[in-house]
């Protein structure tokens, strides 16, 4: 898992998860499932006033079952990262920050105390591009209590440590101070793992004891490329699966000491399970306990049935959950869930011979593209609070939606998931779950990164007033007076941008809805300010026979609002074939819509059609809500009835949405947007001004992903675009960059917007098919930007005289 994903190192806001309605494989994309039902009935209540002149409510309402809810009476948190009980009766919550440090959180009558448990800060080695370092997983001793255990007190850490030679991923054990167990002793650590590694990312960090007794820690592979040392490999070092070692020391027939070091690393103070699977096998690291794993970035046993249950994201097909048991081998590098990995990646290793362990596929697994990714982790529900969870594995992606996915065969086989809780402000996304000691879920989610605005979440289930009932079609909405011609209703004025967002190809028509005497109005750096109720309206047409440019099918109209606090919402609504009906849709769709070329032959288009939560991945406080409508795009002329032209902006003055104090901002204050094909701007300006409208949703400042700034306005000296670092990209050697000047080959940014590959393809939402017009832009923008000249060395000659 990266807290800062490697498929976003070059940038991608939070996106639309997924997960599967799913037995076995499936591409099916997860969100494309049907939505568990409310545990009371929704009904047609709008607790909030409409939107303006329309009958869209002014807050978009739950529409799941259950609400995410601040757990510690608005306690923040540096980059929480799990959450886990102190195990002394007493109700307290321990939060684990990423910096090194502690939090124990305390409930009481008079509200939430947090205190410092433990800081480690000074060791801790973290990387805040990737933030997969620092303090990663904190155990218990299950004797932590027991006044009478010599092992009172203790509790144990993993974390990367800093190193005069880099970082190591240790593992350490503590003490609390004797008196008592809500702190901890001073120079009380004593080390048991120290293993080097050579990348920040693919550390794993999941750390926690089973019903045996024994301590559990589960490990990355270091984020080798192919062929990774450590994968599939238990004589080496300590990287790439589940180790299970005895804390106690016990011996006799429980243990024993370790027979070997691994060959980089260091450990001590701890004995082999003598029951470890690989015990015995010739020169074995026999700590291992399960093997092929990539990242388990988090595990949790069921508390009724002890299955451990391991999460696994994948690296560019398949999200994986697996149950494992002594032995499993889960298949990394040479699979990804059930996919052999050279059907996609030709330098993959083969299954290997002989073959290391038991092969297990994983329960559950859904694809993975780059809108659908990174599975968190989750537990086997077996609270109070939600009967009917009991059970049922709730799980998270990085995307902020929850699921509970219903098990069957004793825990071994998944039947069905549902989504049911989405965070309200899930900033890069869920980076943990955590249980209490009655076994109620938390929910850990990182605002700004290295910024103490992380968040814990706890479930609350949707009280029935809360339901909103959004309009289920678009005839319902009134913002159309006849939604089959779509004339507009009194107040929907139409608009239209300079240049459009790529929608693969199809047309669209635009408008805007003001509330009565509230106008668009400027806010700080001449961007505008929406009053609460002003509604955008888009639809989409797409032409489906090329021989016949008039035969357009109507695919989708999407309605967005401007919600009382300070946010949006947005609905969409699909035509049927036909034209004669729409409908709301509740969870994303596809469909495959059949188009003629101009030479006749035919073949299928997947559109996506967004779903509720899908519009608050883009439209969201990064982005500032409301993308099109903005000086950069609306200063253009539009024409008149009578055929003659005016400025766009101050027909929408003259039509009372936008307030006249727009006219006054200076042309210079912001750039102008130029479409690809005038010719009579220049071609850095074309180029520059596709990537800030299909680009600077995610690319800009305000977002944790922005591996570089695409607007407009930025000075191209400074956005981080031209000779940009690409992480993640090895494949296109040590050279490779964002852009790199006059070399296509070596841009990921070509790269990556000239792909089909899912996996690759930019930009990654609601959107399938390659813009071809603006591939070959960006090509000649790209070879056209002047390259360095290469340093010459100097050259001497017999006499040593400089030539």
């Amino acid at each position: 898992m990266h807290i800062r994903h490697r498929y976003w190192a070059f940038g991608l806001a939070t996106l639309v998860g997924c997960a599967l309605l799913y037995s076995g494989t499936s591409s099916t994309p997860p969100e494309l499932v049907t939505v568990a039902a409310p545990v009371k009935a929704a009904v047609a209540v709008s607790p909030t006033p409409l939107a303006g002149r329309t009958k869209m409510p002014l807050r978009g309402g739950h529409w799941v079952p259950y609400v995410c809810e601040p757990a510690f009476s608005g306690h923040t948190f540096f980059d929480p990262l799990y959450v886990v009980p102190l195990p002394d009766g007493s109700g307290r919550m321990m939060v684990v920050e990423r910096r090194g440090t502690i939090q124990m959180l305390y409930q009481h009558t008079e509200g939430c105390t947090k205190d410092v448990f433990l800081d480690i800060t000074s060791q801790i080695e973290q990387m805040l591009n990737e933030a997969e370092q620092g303090l990663l997983g904190l155990a218990f001793h299950p004797q932590y209590t027991d006044e009478m255990s010599p092992h009172r007190g203790e509790f144990f850490v993993y974390y990367t440590a800093r190193t005069p030679n880099g970082s190591t991923n240790r593992l350490s054990r503590f003490f609390a101070l004797d008196e008592r167990i809500d702190g901890v002793k001073d120079g009380s650590e004593v080390v048991l793992i120290d293993q080097p590694d050579g990348h920040q990312a693919h550390n794993a960090g999941s750390l926690l004891f089973g019903a045996d007794g024994f301590l559990y820690l589960a490990l990355g592979d270091d984020a080798k490329t192919d062929p990774n040392p450590h994968a599939q490999s238990i004589t080496n070092d300590l990287f790439s699966g589940v180790l299970r070692i005895d804390v106690d020391c016990q011996g006799g027939a429980v243990s024993h000491p370790p027979k070997r070091q691994p060959t980089t690393g260091k450990t001590g103070g701890y004995f082999i399970p003598s029951d470890n699977p690989f015990v015995g096998h010739p020169n074995a690291l026999e700590e291992f306990f399960v093997i092929g794993l990539r990242n388990p970035w988090r595990m949790s046993f069921d508390r009724e049935t002890q299955l451990l249950y391991v999460t696994d994201p994948g690296e560019q097909r398949r999200e994986e959950i697996n149950v494992v048991q002594a032995g499993s081998n889960c298949q990394w590098t040479y699979a990804e869930g059930t996919i052999d990995r050279r059907e996609f990646e030709p330098a993959a290793p083969l299954r290997p011979v002989p073959y290391l362990g038991v092969e297990t596929p994983p329960l559950f697994e859904y694809s993975r593209d780059a809108a659908h990714r990174c599975v968190i982790g989750g537990h086997v529900y077996r609270g109070k609070q939600f009967p009917e969870l009991i059970g049922k594995y709730v799980y998270a992606d990085q995307s902020g939606r929850i699921y509970a996915l219903e098990l069957t065969d004793g825990g071994r086989r998944a039947t069905a998931q549902k989504l049911i809780a989405v965070l309200p402000h899930p900033g890069i996304g869920i980076s943990s779950l955590g249980e209490d000691a009655t076994g109620e879920l938390y929910f850990c989610t990182i605002g700004d990164l290295a910024t103490e605005t992380g968040q814990v979440y706890q479930l609350r289930r949707t009280e029935t007033e809360e339901w909103t009932q959004v309009p289920a079609t678009l005839a319902a909405t009134g913002v159309f007076d006849d939604w089959q011609t779509l004339e507009p209703a009194d107040g929907l004025i139409p608009y239209d941008v300079t240049l459009a967002f790529w929608s693969d190809g199809a047309d669209k028509q635009r408008w805007i809805s003001a509330p009565h005497l509230k106008q668009v109005r400027l806010a700080q750096q001449s961007s505008f300010q929406f009053a609460p109720g002003t509604v955008f309206v888009k639809h989409f047409d797409l032409a489906t026979n090329r021989q016949r440019p008039e035969d357009r099918r109507r695919i989708e109209t999407r309605v967005l609002v401007c919600d009382d606090q300070g946010g949006t919402y947005g609905a969409t609504y699909r035509w049927s074939a036909d034209g004669q009906k729409t409908q709301i849709v509740e969870l994303s769709e596809t469909e495959e819509i059949e188009i003629t070329q101009a030479d006749g032959t035919h073949h299928k288009q997947t559109w996506y059609y967004p779903g509720r939560f899908a519009c608050v991945l883009c439209h969201n406080e990064a982005s500032g809500h409301v993308l099109g409508f903005n000086l950069k795009q609306l200063r253009r002329g539009v024409k008149c009835p009578d055929g003659t032209t005016e400025p766009q902006l101050a027909r929408l003055v003259r039509e009372s949405v936008v307030a006249s104090e727009v006219l006054a901002v200076s042309e210079s204050s912001m750039p102008r947007l130029t479409p690809l094909d005038d010719q009579s701007a220049s071609l850095d300006v074309r180029a520059r001004s596709y990537l800030d409208v299909n680009c600077s949703v995610c690319h800009n400042p305000n977002t944790r992903f922005a591996g570089f700034d695409a607007r407009l306005e930025r000075d191209p000296n400074e956005q981080g675009l031209i000779n940009g670092a690409a992480y993640h990209h090895g494949s296109l050697g040590p050279h490779q960059r964002i852009v790199k000047p006059g070399d296509v080959p070596l841009s990921v940014l070509h790269l990556r917007m000239s792909s089909a590959d899912p996996v690759l393809r930019m930009p990654p939402v609601g959107s399938t098919v390659v813009d071809r017009q603006a591939e070959q832009l960006i090509r000649q923008w790209i070879e056209s930007l002047p390259q360095p000249v290469p340093e010459v060395a100097e050259v001497s000659n017999e006499n040593n005289t400089k030539l």
